[in-house]
């Protein structure tokens, strides 16, 4: 398995945003759901390393990572998005998910000082995967593009790329699909399943149940911070507990 929460829990003075929480990644694709305040970005915070937990212990690849950082688990093979837009706005479409590409080149000073010809190869290999990378999620239209002139929908697609750009192993996505019309959700569902069929394990927190239930194979409910059901979708589309607490009577998926 990719990662493991053991007891996963978090607090906020008096207030409990998630309650001790186990779970393991084993599949492909496993979506984070609940209403909103149950605690899915805290989770995800806690994941990522932006938050550390109040107590539990989080494994990757069976190692330890609780006390490390979020840059420390990006160079094992993490990465994130955000709910709300993480994009550098002054650079191009192009020049942003070549940002994600960093962690794998060799800039070191002297070599970025004396324009190397080892820095002039690995920016031309960071620009060719980010043309393709643009390509696969679709942004063709904007190779040439500065990233302040593109519509939100593939600014949210442009963020993906960028992650993508660091060849992630573990991609955490965070209402990706977020202030979308159903096209542009119907792409990013096309878009989840392309990235999950390349071998990168997905784990998302979405509120659109329509994407949860046509890409994830394992779906986890959070209600108040604690975990009310964990199953696949067929088995939380029916599951009583959760159309009570969240999805509401009678409209089940």
């Amino acid at each position: 398995m990719i990662l493991e929460a053991q007891s996963l829990a978090k607090n906020f003075g008096g207030v409990t945003a998630v309650a001790p929480l186990s779970f393991s990644l084993d599949h492909r694709v496993t979506a984070v759901i609940g209403p909103n305040g149950a605690g899915k970005t805290t989770l995800f915070n806690m994941i990522s390393g932006i938050y550390p937990p109040s107590s539990g212990r989080i494994f990757y690849r069976g190692r330890d990572i609780t006390g490390e950082n979020v840059t420390a688990r990006a160079r094992r093979g993490m990465m994130r998005t955000f709910q709300n837009l993480q994009i550098f706005f002054h650079l191009s479409a192009l020049e942003n998910v070549m940002v994600g590409a960093s962690r794998h080149l060799n800039l070191g000073l002297l070599a970025s000082l004396f324009h190397m010809p080892a820095i002039r190869r690995d920016l031309m290999e960071a620009r060719a995967k980010a043309e393709a990378l643009m390509r696969l999620v679709g942004l063709e239209a904007y190779l040439a593009s500065p990233a302040d002139a593109m519509p939100y929908g593939a600014l949210k697609r442009l963020e993906i790329a960028r992650a993508l750009a660091a060849a992630p192993e573990l991609l955490l996505l965070d209402e990706p699909a977020a202030g979308l019309n159903p096209n542009e959700t119907a792409e990013i569902g096309t878009l989840i399943r392309r990235i999950a069929q390349g071998g990168t394990t997905v784990l998302l927190v979405e509120h659109d149940m329509k994407l949860v239930m046509s890409v994830s194979e394992r779906i986890i409910v959070l209600d108040y911070g604690k975990k009310l059901a964990e199953g696949t979708p067929e088995e939380i589309r029916a599951n009583p507990q959760v159309i009570a607490a969240y999805l509401g009577a009678g409209s089940a998926p």
